[in-house]
């Protein structure tokens, strides 16, 4: 059966299926083959999930790959998975990178694409509740920009990781 590292933090590595449906009795026996391993304390299978949270405490995931995959775990490596795809975004990204600092630059850090998005949305939905829209679109773009103006208060780029399941 083929696996990706799902998820991984010292001591812990969650693995997940890549075919599906799994069949929970090959999952239970990878689980219990990998779980007898040395420097493995517990393995736990969730079947629902198709996936196997392997504990190693004491070693580290690089000193006992080869160990897993003897148990007949097939890992796949991540530039080999099916939606590891090349960041077609990648250009665009540059250029609003580029523009922001042309913005900053030419009005002394004053004005940068945070900035201009926070008032852009706080426009938008003076707009809409002029037209009556007080609701959904007018306050869809207030709560748009008052995430913005978190965001570039607390230095943040993004959402946080959702959690691990």
């Amino acid at each position: 059966m083929r696996f990706a590292i799902a998820h991984q933090t010292e001591g812990r590595t969650r693995l997940r299926a890549l075919e599906r449906p799994v069949e929970p009795a090959e999952l239970l026996a990878l689980a219990d083959g990998v779980g007898d391993l040395p420097g493995v304390d517990a393995v736990d299978c969730r079947t629902t999930t198709g996936s196997l949270v392997i504990e190693h405490p004491e070693h580290g995931w690089d000193e006992i790959v080869e160990q897993v995959v003897s148990a007949g775990i097939a890992l796949v490596a991540p530039e080999d998975l099916p939606w590891a795809v090349a960041d077609g975004l990648a250009p665009v990204r540059a250029t609003v990178g580029r523009v922001d600092g042309l913005m900053s630059r030419l009005t002394a850090g004053g004005v940068d694409m945070r900035t201009l998005s926070f008032v852009l949305m706080l426009g938008l939905a003076l707009r809409q509740m002029m037209r009556g829209q007080v609701m959904v679109p007018a306050m869809s773009f207030v709560w748009y920009a008052s995430e913005i103006l978190i965001k570039s208060r607390l230095g943040g780029d993004g959402p946080p990781d959702s959690a691990a399941d």
